[in-house]
This record gives C-alpha cells, sequence and structure tokens, in this order.
C-alpha cells in the first residue's frame, strides 16, 4: 500500500527539485493503483484530480485534501500550498470500499510555483475557505459528475478539505453523505483558539451548517488533535441541532497528519445515516 509521503526538506522554502519530487511521488502512488491523473479548470483554478471511475451511472466518492503546505512559519506565507503529508490522497488511496473515488486537490497544490494563474498567496491563507475556491471544486465536481452520470455524491474533506466539503454541500443537491476527518468546520473557533488572524475573507462552515442539518455526516476528531482541536468540531455539530444526522467520533491513536491511513478501512465502514445513535 502506498503510505503518506512525509518530506523533511533542508531548507526552509520549497524548491522546484522539492515541488517536482511531492508532484512524481503523488503521481505514482495514484497511477499504482489504478488512479487516472487529470487536471481540470474550474472556475479561476485548474485542479489536480486522481480518479478512479469504475461504474457510470453510480455515486461519486470524492476526497478534499487540506490546506496543504500554506506557511513556513507562523508570519511567514508559503510560495507554494503543495502539501507535505497529503493524507486525503493516502485515504483515497486506501479506499477498497468505494466504486467511484475521486481525489481533488486544493487550488494551486500540485504545480510548480508561477505557472498557474490567480495562485495569490491568499488563496490558501485568508481566502482558503472564499467563494472563489468554493465555486472552483463546486465546477470541477460538476464536470466529473457530468461524464460519469453520476447523480449522487459522498464527500470526504480532511482538515480544511473537511470546510470545503460542508461549503460545497450547502451548494449543491446532489450530496448523500458527508465525511470529515480532523475537519476545520468553525474556523472563528479555530483561528481564536490559535490566536491567529481571523479568516474574515473566508466562509465558515458553522455559518451554514442549519442548511445541513439533514445531510448524514460523521465527523471524525483525532483524540491526539493539538491542530483542530474536538471543539471546533462540536461547536458545528451543536450549531446543526440535529445529533441523529450529524455524528461525531473520537479516533483514538490519531493526531491531526497520523493514525489515519491505517484505521480508514474500519472507519470508512462505518456508516453514515440519520438514525439515533445507540
Amino acid at each position: 500500500m502506498w503510505s503518506i509521503l512525509v518530506m523533511a526538506l533542508s531548507t526552509s522554502s520549497c524548491t522546484t527539485t522539492d515541488i517536482n519530487t511531492l508532484i512524481q511521488s503523488a503521481d505514482d502512488g495514484a497511477i499504482k493503483l489504478g488512479f487516472e491523473k487529470r487536471e481540470l479548470r474550474g472556475g479561476l483554478f485548474r485542479l489536480l484530480t486522481y480518479q478512479r471511475l469504475k461504474k457510470p451511472n453510480s455515486p461519486l466518492t470524492i476526497y478534499i485534501e487540506g490546506d496543504g503546505y500554506g506557511w513556513i512559519t507562523r508570519h511567514r506565507v508559503s510560495q507554494n500550498p503543495t502539501p507535505r503529508n497529503p493524507v486525503a490522497l493516502a485515504l483515497a488511496l486506501a479506499d477498497k470500499q468505494s466504486t467511484n473515488i475521486v481525489y481533488i486537490a486544493r487550488p494551486c497544490q500540485y504545480h510548480l510555483t508561477g505557472t498557474q494563474a490567480n495562485c495569490d498567496q491568499k488563496f490558501w491563507t485568508s481566502h482558503r475557505f472564499s467563494s472563489e475556491v468554493i465555486d472552483s471544486v463546486d465546477a470541477v465536481i460538476d464536470l466529473i459528475a457530468r461524464d460519469n452520470n453520476s447523480r449522487h455524491i459522498n464527500l470526504i474533506g480532511y482538515s480544511g478539505g473537511g470546510a470545503v466539503a460542508v461549503l460545497l454541500a450547502a451548494q449543491r443537491d446532489d450530496i448523500a453523505s458527508i465525511r470529515t476527518v480532523a475537519g476545520n468546520l468553525d474556523h472563528q473557533m479555530f483561528t481564536e483558539h490559535h490566536k491567529v488572524t481571523p479568516l474574515i475573507f473566508s466562509l465558515n462552515p458553522l455559518n451554514v451548517a442549519e442548511n445541513l442539518s439533514n445531510i448524514p455526516q460523521l465527523h471524525f476528531i483525532g483524540r491526539d488533535d493539538d491542530i483542530v482541536p474536538g471543539k471546533v468540531i462540536l461547536s458545528y455539530q451543536q450549531k446543526t441541532n440535529n445529533p441523529d444526522c450529524t455524528k461525531v467520533a473520537i479516533v483514538p491513536n490519531t493526531n491531526h497528519y497520523g493514525g489515519w491511513q491505517a484505521q480508514w478501512p474500519d472507519l470508512l465502514g462505518r456508516d453514515v445515516n440519520c438514525l439515533p445513535a445507540h
């Protein structure tokens, strides 16, 4: 099984060689397991996708990557957000249950610095959950769903990709379920917790929670996660005001970055429904 790429870079910024290595590693892992690499235009951005579609006219399971390498230090923004540890990709490649699997990287990830239009640093910092970002992913999903004639979509988002998943669900009518892994589902609470600049130019999943109260959801909290603490996810769950549909689960032996891949077959096998919890 392809393992999560973890690179220790020798410099404080990402060089072209580093990015090429990250891209090649992702390509190799995905293609080895039967995924096809496709870059698709959605709104402002061309987004990297890996797709393994085995059955037309059937639901899609879509994995959305986290925020990636947004910051070099607390006060220094990265020039390229390509993730060092692409957890959502690792989960997609570990998925042996879903028939049609799609992985979608976030804007400007897996592209060399300066090669893509509109790759302003704001789109992986202050505007990471802006309407431009959400609309881009939304448009790419439309293309894939149309090509596969898929009428139902199961969304899975990791970290900031969890926020994107929830915000996408709020503007679509074909979402069958939402799962998030260490999802940033209330970025106001998140920034207050870490005492960092509020994401005032980003949409907040908390503000659409009530609109999604009848969609089956399961949000996984890493027991040892000190990046997205459980209270951020519980804040969102409380706002949906429907614990039968919006469930949370604390997962042992996990932190924000590690422990998820090994447990993913079991976690993915858990039912996502609107039945009362036992």
